[in-house]
């Protein structure tokens, strides 16, 4: 374990040893803008569809019409959106995965929008 100085072991996170602010002070919220929901969902789609073009062809996984039309029932679908987000249903995991790995290779043409 590293011994730091006592000024910094007083802190709860270095975050705090920094700034002085502490987790109480500062709310995601604050830090980033609200995404609408529908802007949230196009920001979505658009990482599913580079996942689709950039590593789907490499490695065919899924069945991506299934996968669409799981996304359109329970992932776009507004009053199902709460239940994806709180992992209550059993696509969630999925969904997220292949929203990550889309973010990840997205190329800076998909996500030139996004800016």
């Amino acid at each position: 374990m590293v011994d730091f100085p006592l000024s910094f072991n007083a802190y709860h996170s270095p975050y705090e040893f920094l700034t002085g602010l502490t987790d109480q002070d500062i709310s995601l919220e604050a830090l980033f803008p609200r995404l609408t929901e529908s802007a949230q969902m196009e920001i979505e789609k658009t990482f599913i569809s580079s996942y689709f073009v950039n590593k789907h062809y490499i490695h065919p996984l899924l069945s991506k019409g299934t996968f669409m039309q799981r996304c359109e029932n329970e992932a776009w679908s507004v009053p199902n959106r709460q239940g994806l987000f709180r992992g209550t249903t059993k696509f969630a995991g999925l969904y997220f995965a292949v929203v990550a790995l889309g973010a990840i290779n997205a190329s800076s043409n998909e996500t030139s929008l996004l800016q």
